[in-house]
Formats: C-alpha cells, sequence, structure tokens
C-alpha cells in the first residue's frame, strides 16, 4: 500500500469556510463554477508546500486557518527512508501507519498574527520577533 491522503479538513480558506472531504485513491471534484474546488485543491497544495499567505487567503481575517490532512500508509520502511532528523520529527505523530498533519495550524495562527500587525513600526517588530520564535520553534 502506497501512502495518500485520505481526508483533509479545511477552515477559513478562501472561501471554504469550513469543509471536510474523504479521498480514495480517485476522488474527482465535481461542481459548479465558483463553488471552491479550486480552493479545496489550492489548500492541499498549500499544506504540502510552504509559503506564505497573503490576507486575501483567509476567509475571515479574524480567524485562523487550519488545513488538516490525514495521511495513510506511513510504513516503517517509508519512514527509515527519510534523513534522521525528518524521522524522528515525524515518527512520534504517526500511529498505525497513519498521520494526522495539523502542524501548520500554528503556522497560519501565526500568519494571521502577523497580518494584524501591520500597521505601526512597534507591531511590525512584534510581528517579526514572533515570527522568529516560530522559526526557531519549528527548526
Amino acid at each position: 500500500m502506497s501512502h495518500k491522503i485520505s481526508n483533509v479538513v479545511i477552515k477559513n480558506y478562501k472561501s471554504v469556510i469550513n469543509a471536510e472531504f474523504k479521498l480514495s485513491s480517485f476522488t474527482p471534484f465535481v461542481g459548479y463554477n465558483n463553488a471552491g474546488k479550486s480552493n479545496c485543491l489550492s489548500s492541499i497544495q498549500w499544506l504540502l508546500k510552504k509559503s506564505s499567505l497573503s490576507e486575501k487567503d483567509f476567509y475571515d481575517a479574524t480567524q485562523p486557518i487550519e488545513v488538516i490532512a490525514t495521511i495513510e500508509g506511513i510504513t516503517q520502511t517509508l519512514l527509515d527512508l527519510l534523513p534522521p532528523s525528518q524521522k524522528t520529527s515525524i515518527e512520534k505523530y504517526v500511529q498505525d501507519e497513519t498521520l494526522k498533519y495539523d502542524a501548520f495550524k500554528i503556522h497560519l495562527a501565526l500568519s494571521q498574527k502577523i497580518l494584524k500587525f501591520q500597521y505601526g513600526m512597534k507591531q511590525k517588530l512584534i510581528g517579526l520577533l514572533t515570527l522568529q520564535v516560530l522559526i526557531m520553534l519549528l527548526v
């Protein structure tokens, strides 16, 4: 069995207020124009590739974005292929070959806080210091 995302929860990302999707090996996204299909896919892409968020990425800028994925098929063989530092940081979250990936929830909540600090030098400095603390925690 290969590893795959089996479930995704998306909250407050662009036009997606709160949605949960069960995914299979092939899951078509079908809907009307402007229903949010592309936003669902871009939230998964954002989860998998680290990138910064802008204010337009938030449905409600006063709330954090949450994108949580359940990844199945994380075998010991797969973990052994990772560099030791990554393996150590990931394997403690794997139970029954399943990883619930919500580490970015913290990053997103911080991104929201940094957006609030966009006015005034003091607020910008606090936002940069907060970002430095987050980077130190994630490294």
